[in-house]
């Protein structure tokens, strides 16, 4: 197809009166179109090499890497910093015993939940399966437990209408 690998539309008008652009300005958009399409092929590999291609959280390579400069930076301005692992309960053998593609949406829908409770400098991750990584600078200890009491009773009201029926 035409449109296979074409990333967006740039529209130009020549300044001129005429209905063409020169030769220099031909050769200079011609430049000017490779370059950007180098930089976005050069922002999809990286995309897909800092997130997780499921719930398009951080993956935990990343993670770590930003665990290890947060943790850095916390203890430069003697500032606070939480740390909470969150798994699904049962998950694995919900997997098993569902569709793999059901326990993928259920992954989904998870990682849609931690966006929506967590704030936008807060760090997000999923490692394996089920499992979730979340760094959230500048939180105390007492602020980390209101946010995963907010996960828990979000996860436990939420209620998925899949193909197999409600997934809690």
């Amino acid at each position: 197809s035409i449109l296979e690998g074409m990333h967006g539309v740039l529209c130009l008008i020549a300044e001129h009166d005429e209905y063409y652009f020169t030769d220099s300005e031909t050769a200079f958009l011609e430049s000017l179109s490779s370059e950007f399409s180098e930089i976005l092929d050069l922002a999809r590999i990286n995309d897909t090499s800092v997130l997780d291609s499921l719930t398009r959280l951080y993956n935990y390579r990343y993670f770590q890497n930003q665990l290890a400069i947060e943790a850095h930076r916390a203890r430069r301005n003697g500032s606070v910093l939480s740390l909470l692992v969150v798994e699904i309960d049962d998950y694995k053998q919900f997997s098993q015993r569902q569709e793999y593609k059901v326990a993928e949406e259920v992954a989904r829908e998870f990682a849609t939940l931690l966006r929506t409770i967590c704030r936008s400098t807060d760090i997000l991750a999923r490692k394996d399966g089920a499992v979730f990584y979340l760094l959230l600078p500048e939180t105390p200890a007492e602020g980390a437990a209101i946010v995963a009491e907010k996960i828990r009773l979000g996860a436990e009201n939420n209620v998925s209408n899949l193909d197999r029926g409600p997934v809690r």
